[in-house]
């Protein structure tokens, strides 16, 4: 069972990320609204599968193991890239533009012209701050369906805090990462009954697929026709709850679904692997 977790994990990330790459290749008036539908809470809820720390852990030992395994990559990723991006860049080693982005750095935010030497960074902020959050989560209650509560109430200030304030863009993108705790709590859950979820979707995938296919489709289809733009999730641009929503954990069934019926494909599960890079 390990083992085909696996598989289907790296697969799910190594769709996730061709999904990310082409999402990014493609203009705004194309299909890109379907793909930012649910690629990136895609990735908080598999690394919500994948969380784990041990009870008696101590929030300083959790916080040091977080900021080697993200915020690690982070600084290296953000360094390499900028000094590309100075060379490469013509305005570049203007004051004004260095002074911004090395500001972007430490504020963690892809908005606001921050991090626009590689605003792709803007993820690992945020996880590292919904593993933090959720980390409390956890060590306020291990109760499923608690948890539920807990996360269906985020959602909701989430989503009237991205109506409230949209403009507000806060250090290491905090108000995506009160929508990013869902899934990632989402996938927690999904996690500690993989058994028995899995061999649902798995018995019953020729209905699941094609029904689910279809509700993510109409629903970020509606959003998009509605307020005629995509949903993006480092903007904390939601648009409407139950169509965010429903589109998005409809698009990780489906990809979830998918890598399980793959089973193995050795191109997929590098990608997922090395999706960080």
């Amino acid at each position: 069972m390990h083992n085909t977790r696996l598989n289907w994990l790296d697969i799910a990330r190594g769709i996730g990320i061709i999904l990310v790459i082409y999402g990014h290749a493609l203009d705004a008036n194309s299909i890109r609204h379907l793909i930012y539908a649910f690629h990136m809470p895609l990735f908080f809820l598999i690394s919500g599968i994948v969380f784990h720390h041990k009870g008696a852990e101590s929030f300083l030992s959790f916080l040091k193991k977080s900021f080697k395994s993200i915020l690690i990559p982070y600084i290296i990723f953000a360094i390499s890239t900028y000094i590309f991006w100075l060379i490469t860049n013509p305005r570049g080693f203007e004051e004004d533009a260095i002074i911004q982005q090395i500001i972007g750095i430490i504020y963690g935010n892809g908005n606001r012209g921050y991090l626009g030497f590689n605003v792709a960074l803007w993820f690992l902020p945020c996880l590292f701050v919904t593993r933090i959050g959720f980390w409390f989560i956890t060590k306020f209650t291990n109760k499923p369906k608690v948890i539920g509560i807990i996360l269906f109430v985020i959602s909701l200030f989430a989503y009237i805090f991205s109506k409230v304030q949209p403009n507000l863009k806060l250090p290491f993108g905090i108000e995506t990462a009160l929508t990013a705790i869902v899934f990632f709590g989402l996938g927690y859950l999904f996690n500690s009954q993989q058994t028995l979820i899995l061999s649902f979707i798995k018995s019953r995938w020729k209905l699941i697929l094609p029904l689910l296919t279809s509700i993510w489709l109409i629903f970020a289809q509606i959003n998009f026709n509605i307020y005629d733009h995509q949903i993006d999730l480092r903007l904390n641009r939601l648009d409407n709850y139950f169509l965010f929503y429903g589109a998005a954990i409809s698009g990780i069934i489906v990809t979830i679904l998918t890598s399980i019926k793959i089973k193995n494909n050795v191109v997929l599960e590098y990608l997922g692997k090395k999706s960080l890079v």
